[in-house]
């Protein structure tokens, strides 16, 4: 059996089923599928943008549709792979019959769990969170009693612990808050979090590094905060992959790029954003018609054009069936690299790789890519949720962060009168703290110190814990109340 696969956990599963009868049943892995579908997490991604504002029809996908669809391009692509791993590299393919079963749970799994830390407003959400620590890194946060001013990022950094903390506000990303709500989610519930085995933890993180190393090489992204460090290390020494990132993840990685690139083409050209023009333009542009790969995409969408063209009522479904035929040919080209690539995989001689970027279908992407970012990420639509997300992200932020920074704080501030007092919420702010449930305040006083400036980094992080919770519409609503805007009063 091998580690990387393993089913321990950090903390002990609870049940009122002996393990006899349980066993029988379900797969740890498939028990832990079920945790995620029945966990309220999953089921706020129901309210929370994929690229589109959210609408009252049942067609524009949100983050649940989305991650039910990278879960079976994931188990989809693992079952091809291990059917070109037998075929292409018997000598070096040595999994188990079990191993290869909890492969294909976990990457099944991992799909259906990678976007469950996702804020509201799609990845605009992560910008505005981004954004708003930038702009606020010389917030003055407090007076001392030589009447200098005390600025948020440089009083955070200043902790005992050797770790730029504010770094992890400034690179905020939804993946690296899916870890958090896996890890520390119902602290009073005495388990770890969801307490999910090992293996599929270790699958979530994309990159698997902190943001102190992010930010020493010049990475753009990171894959957990310093709250979860010890934790993390926990973890890869249990599964002791000798590629920091688990062979699954590059699964996830490539499920969810066929996912949300295709989606997106499928969503736009119902919202009207695109044409069957725009698609064919594109697809000449970036593709190979060189490549017998390539131009089998192309020949079989040129097949449809003409009726697409002459009859748009018809138009969409030509396209969805067309994507439908060429997601399994992605899966399956991406299945064949992952078997052709293995041995570098499972021993870490691969830096910086991405199945999608050399598989038989990368030039797809390209198109899909450009086709997105060019003619669907910039439309009216999106830029009005865009709009309209700033504002309500940066409202709470202002209003929550400033209340936590109050919160428990062992601060001396100089008040108007000159005096050196204890900082302490105001009357409004008391009132704010409140509407934080208590599970997120639970994790705060679980892992508080003695030391202030690490304190207030753990308050953050439970503003950042409630406000990444909230559904779009929640957030909204939770806007409106705490602001007064439109309430009628």
């Amino acid at each position: 059996m091998k580690s990387y696969f393993t089913v321990k956990r950090i903390g002990i599963k609870q049940s009122l089923v002996g393990p006899s009868e349980d066993d029988i049943v379900l797969s740890e892995i498939q028990m832990d599928y079920n945790t995620i579908i029945m966990s309220p997490e999953f089921r706020r991604l129901q309210d929370k943008t994929q690229v589109f504002p959210l609408s009252r029809g049942d067609f524009v996908r949100t983050r649940l549709t989305h991650s039910y669809e990278v879960s079976i391009i994931a188990e989809q692509i693992a079952r091809y792979s291990l059917i070109y791993l037998n075929k292409t590299q018997p000598s070096l393919y040595d999994w188990s019959d079990k191993d290869a079963e909890r492969f294909v749970e976990l990457t099944k799994t991992v799909g259906l769990i990678h976007d469950i830390g996702n804020p509201p407003f799609g990845h605009f959400g992560e910008e505005c969170i981004r954004n708003w620590f930038e702009e606020n890194r010389r917030k003055v946060i407090h007076i001392d009693k030589d009447l200098q001013k005390i600025r948020l990022m440089n009083y955070i950094n200043s902790t005992t612990v050797d770790y730029p903390l504010y770094e992890d506000f400034l690179n905020y990303d939804g993946n690296v808050q899916g870890l958090r709500v896996v890890l520390r989610s119902h602290p009073s519930s005495g388990a770890q979090g969801m307490n999910l085995v090992k293996s599929l933890t270790h699958s979530m993180i994309k990159y698997p590094y902190d943001s102190q190393t992010a930010k020493e090489n010049n990475l753009v992204k990171f894959g957990y905060n310093y709250a979860e460090k010890d934790l993390f290390k926990q973890i890869v020494s249990e599964t002791q992959s000798k590629n920091p990132r688990h062979v699954v993840t590059y699964i996830l990685e490539a499920a969810d790029d066929i996912a949300y690139r295709t989606a997106d083409i499928e969503d736009a050209l119902n919202k009207r954003v695109i044409t069957v023009f725009d698609i064919r333009h594109y697809l000449r542009e970036y593709l190979d018609l060189d490549n017998k790969y390539d131009f089998r995409i192309y020949e079989s969408f040129m097949d449809f054009f003409d009726d697409a063209v002459a009859d748009e009522s018809v138009a969409l479904e030509l396209v969805r069936l067309w994507l439908y035929d060429v997601r399994i040919l992605l899966m399956k080209h991406v299945a064949h690299q992952f078997a052709e690539d293995f041995n570098d995989i499972i021993s870490g001689n691969v830096s910086k790789y991405e199945l999608t970027e050399h598989c038989y279908g990368k030039n797809f992407f390209m198109f899909a890519k450009k086709l997105t970012q060019e003619k669907i990420y910039d439309n009216d639509s999106v830029l009005d949720l865009e709009v309209a997300a700033k504002a309500c992200m940066y409202d709470l932020l202002d209003l929550f962060v400033d209340a936590m920074i109050a919160y428990d704080s062992n601060i001396k501030v100089t008040n108007t009168d000159g005096q050196y007092v204890d900082l302490k919420p105001t009357y409004y702010q008391t009132k704010l703290i409140k509407l934080i449930p208590k599970e997120y305040l639970n994790v705060y006083e679980s892992e508080k110190t003695s030391d202030e400036q690490y304190n207030l980094y753990l308050r953050i992080l439970c503003v950042l814990d409630y406000v990444s919770s909230m559904t779009d519409r929640f957030a909204y609503e939770k806007r409106r109340i705490v602001t007064g805007l439109g309430s009628g009063i």
